[in-house]
């Protein structure tokens, strides 16, 4: 289940996968050139409505953190959660979102005979769960397709253009926030 769309994903099914390949503080994330792309952006681009949608979403600003105008968040509860934590960076994703895929029967099996399904987590061997994390990454590459492969569930085609052009609509003057631990 999705919480956040209030939607049924469906059992033993993934919605996204990842390779982490960096860690960044939010503060690194807005300031940094290599995701100034990921700035969300009001273009009429029919051909890649999800990407241009983008997620660098929170910055900085004379001591306040401010959200911009975007589709990926409702609530300043979602901000303050957000910036508890950090940014995870990745070159190899695959979203599958609405499209979300059942696992291969012989891995859900090995999950179960570990435990490790559905939020439990027994102690079980490294060695073990690094067998069982090596036959899931090679399930998912075997796939084919890395990056945005299903929409996400609560996403939206069509939008206003004024949208984009409204002032910040979260602040956030929360002391904890001003610089968030690298380990949260």
């Amino acid at each position: 289940m999705s919480r956040r769309a209030g939607r049924e994903v469906g059992i033993d099914k993934v919605v996204y996968a990842m390779r982490v390949d960096e860690v960044l503080t939010w503060r690194e994330y807005s300031e940094d050139p290599r995701f100034r792309a990921k700035i969300p952006s009001y273009s009429p681009n029919k051909d890649r409505p999800i990407e241009e949608r983008g997620d660098n979403i929170y910055y900085l600003y004379e001591g306040k953190w401010y959200a911009r105008p975007s589709f990926h968040y409702g609530r300043k509860e979602e901000m303050l959660r957000d910036l508890r934590g950090n940014v995870l960076i990745s070159r190899e994703f695959y979203y599958f979102g609405r499209k979300a895929i059942k696992m291969p029967e012989p891995i859900l099996s090995e999950l179960k005979k570990a435990g490790l399904r559905n939020g439990y987590r027994p102690y079980v061997s490294p060695r073990k769960i690094r067998n069982i994390a090596a036959d899931i990454i090679d399930w998912i590459r075997s796939l084919g397709r890395v990056g945005v492969i299903g929409e996400p569930f609560l996403f939206k085609r069509r939008y206003n253009e004024e949208f984009f052009e409204s002032e910040p609509m979260f602040v956030c003057e929360d002391e904890a926030l001003q610089h968030p631990p690298r380990g949260a």
